[in-house]
């Protein structure tokens, strides 16, 4: 008797509740932190990242900057359902900047909430819909962001602008380094 009225229940809720929206095995990933089905991984040196690199559409760059100069990266255009990672394969354990900026025309998406290492306000900040520069200070002691493992996830939900996490291995406390959205 009593699953009876457990399953006439839940045919009552079942009609009362409507979602809206499709979710995506990449909305799953980049909410959990983990890299999807087909991506292409990219290996790239330290001398690579130092000159700049440009990423390509749906792929993960396994990247082995150290920072001892400032690297630079270029995200591929904004396209519904693009998907690109950029991974620390090797520690980046002294101080500089690490620069990554959307193709021309593109922005981060407005009102991002972006905190790294223990959240200290210095390692936090809020996107604009204007901004297309993130850029990453690392620090050679205690770095909030940098160390092996570390990770800028990029997925876009809208034409046009990117959506990012980061995943972070901190240094020691993790307490010092910066992270700052900008526009050019």
């Amino acid at each position: 008797m009593g699953s009876k009225r457990g399953i006439n229940l839940l045919r009552k809720i079942r009609g009362s509740f409507q979602i809206e929206a499709t979710l995506h095995a990449r909305d799953l990933a980049f909410a959990a932190g983990y890299d999807p089905k087909g991506l292409t991984t990219t290996t790239k040196t330290d001398a690579n990242i130092d000159a700049g690199i440009t990423i390509s559409d749906n792929t993960i760059i396994d990247s082995a900057w150290i920072a001892e100069a400032a690297g630079a990266v270029t995200l591929p255009t904004a396209t519904l359902g693009n998907y690109v990672v950029y991974r620390q394969t090797t520690n980046a354990d002294t101080q500089a900047n690490l620069v990554f900026t959307c193709a021309s025309g593109d922005f981060f998406a407005g009102d991002q909430v972006l905190r790294t290492g223990t959240g200290l306000a210095g390692c936090a900040d809020v996107s604009a819909a204007t901004d297309n520069i993130l850029t990453l200070q690392t620090d050679g002691t205690n770095a909030c962001w940098g160390q092996i493992g570390s990770a800028a996830v990029f997925y876009c939900r809208e034409k046009g602008y990117w959506h990012i996490k980061l995943w972070s291995v901190p240094r020691e406390t993790g307490a010092v380094g910066n992270l700052a959205f900008s526009a050019s």
